[in-house]
């Protein structure tokens, strides 16, 4: 996808290399923030929050499941030591069964809260999506990059734009009037 931005913006950039005699036409180009957009959206804190909370309630249930397998193991101690070999057996396994059960848990809650988290994000970059192209309606750029983007390698999208138009504002009073 990123390869065929940057073709795009190649073809875009080599419609004006015609002859000097041709009318290039004029093509505007803007960037937009969307980390910026993204952390000022009205929706962001509350879905933070929401997600923190499920994090929360989930690390909660792991430590709890976790001191109930330290109490299981500590009867399992004391049943060996007091010589209650069956009792001990049973305890015993009964620690194996919280052991799978933490784990599956602990697999579970975590794409389930991965999931929670892009389901979240999604929604509101959807959101922000809108507004620009709201905002674009009446602005008549022909492209419009994100200035906040990074590609796969970490290396920034756009690195200088001298001379574009910086639209974040303009769209941060769409996306939260």
């Amino acid at each position: 996808m990123k390869g065929s931005l940057a073709f795009g913006m190649l073809c875009l950039i080599g419609l004006g290399s015609g002859s000097a005699e041709e009318a290039a036409p004029v093509l505007r180009i803007a960037v937009v923030d969307m980390s910026a957009l993204f952390e000022a959206h009205p929706d962001a804190r509350a879905a933070e929050a929401r997600v923190t909370q499920a994090r929360d309630a989930a690390r909660k249930i792991f430590r709890d499941k976790s001191n109930e397998l330290k109490k299981v193991l500590q009867q399992h101690q004391e049943m060996v030591a007091s010589g209650q070999v069956e009792g001990g057996r049973e305890a015993l396994e009964e620690a194996r069964v919280i052991e799978r059960e933490l784990a599956a848990m602990k697999t579970t809650k975590e794409r389930d809260l991965e999931k929670a988290f892009l389901e979240e994000k999604r929604a509101i970059l959807a959101s922000i999506e809108r507004a620009v192209r709201t905002f674009n309606e009446g602005a008549g750029y022909a492209l419009i990059l994100d200035r906040s983007a990074a590609a796969a390698n970490g290396i920034p999208m756009v690195v200088d734009a001298k001379g574009v138009d910086d639209i974040t504002e303009a769209v941060r009073r769409v996306v939260a009037p």
